[in-house]
């Protein structure tokens, strides 16, 4: 293998484990968590709509995108964020914003966000819970993470912290042709890196 390709997967890998630890729930973001969690779920919800304004992906709440899954079939990749997040906002201004992430998302997936720390509603598997204890339920750790469903609600997999475009195209090529059913991604990135020679 070239050089060069494990250097580079190499410093990936490292980063994603560094963005990880960065966005990682601790006490000193607990007045900000505190501060968000009383934001009215109306204002949540505005904030949203006017993201989605400026959003190449197509956005869906969670309810309505898990009933749009299980009408379609189609994956559910449900981004877990928080306000005070910087590596959030980074996701969102760079990944998210990339037009071949945003085409493979609409077409592939439905796309869904979730404020880690919000009071929206969510009804999943029976249960009616706030965004906050859904996502505590999944076992979210950090933030952002991106956690991918299948129509039933199973997870399949799940990637914590950011990922620029191009790995985040490769990770959600990963999902889609179902090679995350018997290989790790990191095995997969590696033989696609190969391939490109």
């Amino acid at each position: 293998m070239n050089k060069f390709k494990l250097i580079i997967l190499a410093a990936v890998f490292v980063l994603s484990a560094f963005l990880i630890i960065g966005c990682g729930s601790d006490s000193k973001n607990e007045v900000n968590r505190h501060t968000s969690t009383n934001t009215s779920n109306k204002a949540s919800q505005f904030s949203r709509t006017r993201d989605q304004e400026n959003s190449l992906v197509h956005w869906y709440e969670f309810n309505e995108g898990y009933a749009e899954a299980k009408s379609t079939g189609k994956p559910m990749a449900v981004f877990y964020e928080t306000k005070w997040c910087t590596w959030c906002k980074k996701l969102k201004s760079t990944t998210l914003s990339d037009p071949t992430v945003a085409q493979m998302l609409n077409d592939y997936f439905i796309p869904i966000r979730v404020d880690g720390e919000g009071n929206g509603h969510i009804k999943f598997r029976g249960m009616e819970l706030t965004e906050r204890d859904f996502t505590r339920s999944v076992n979210v750790r950090g933030y952002p993470t991106t956690i991918f469903f299948d129509a039933k609600g199973n997870e399949i997999t799940r990637r914590p912290g950011y990922l620029p475009p191009q790995y985040f195209i490769l990770f959600l090529d990963y999902i889609n042709d179902g090679s995350y059913k018997n290989q790790s991604f990191e095995a997969y990135a590696q033989k696609r890196l190969n391939n490109r020679g």
